[in-house]
């Protein structure tokens, strides 16, 4: 089981490495590697490999994918990040907190954990340019998805209350809710600011500048 467990591994890390080294979209090749997988090692049928792709998710990721692409190749997302610069330049290190203000809102709108995965592109975009640290940008998105999608009021939030009212302790999910969304916020806000002591950003160049 070891060496099957080591080979899918390093089968998948090639494909990324291939990603990354050519710039192709490495769905196709992980799906060609999850078939050989299936139906040489596991003694699986297509059928049964197919019945577990799951549709819904792949669906998000290609939709996704095809957005930000196109907005990445006409130059949106790189006019737009000038944009939110220009608007912010006397303040650049506040660009990170920004985002995770903005990630936290579009999150709690309905978006959900989402939120991350649609504001990343851009934020990076920035960061890139600011020359703020991945890590940075990495934090505030994903803690202000978290943020967002877990307020009482939002997807999230319902959804873990609905789950919570289905268990025994059902006469306590709203309670429990709550008090889960206010130790998640405070936990994100703790992190965003610890990322801010432990990483710097610098003043955009002028030729960001829209």
């Amino acid at each position: 089981m070891l060496p099957c467990i080591i080979l899918i591994l390093l089968l998948f890390g090639g494909s990324i490495a291939l990603g990354v080294r050519w710039k192709i979209n490495i769905g196709p090749v992980t799906m060609a590697i999850a078939l050989v997988i299936g139906c040489l090692f596991m003694d699986l049928t297509l059928d049964d490999i197919l019945q577990e792709i799951p549709l819904k998710v792949i669906f998000y990721i290609v939709s996704v994918t095809l957005f930000y692409g196109i907005a990445q190749e006409n130059g949106t997302l790189g006019r737009l990040s000038c944009h939110v610069m220009y608007a912010m330049r006397s303040v650049p290190r506040l660009l990170p907190t920004c985002m995770f203000l903005l990630t936290a809102i579009i999150a709690y709108m309905g978006v959900g954990i989402f939120a991350g995965a649609f504001l990343a592109p851009l934020a990076f975009e920035m960061g890139s340019k600011t020359k703020v640290n991945p890590l940075l940008t990495y934090t505030c998105v994903n803690c202000g998805a978290i943020l967002g999608s877990n307020m009482p009021q939002s997807l999230g939030g319902l959804v873990i209350q609905g789950l919570i009212a289905q268990g025994p302790y059902g006469e306590h999910a709203t309670a429990y809710t709550w008090s889960g969304s206010i130790l998640t916020a405070v936990i994100c806000i703790i992190m965003v600011l610890l990322s801010h002591l432990l990483y710097r950003s610098e003043a955009p160049g002028p030729e960001c500048f829209p």
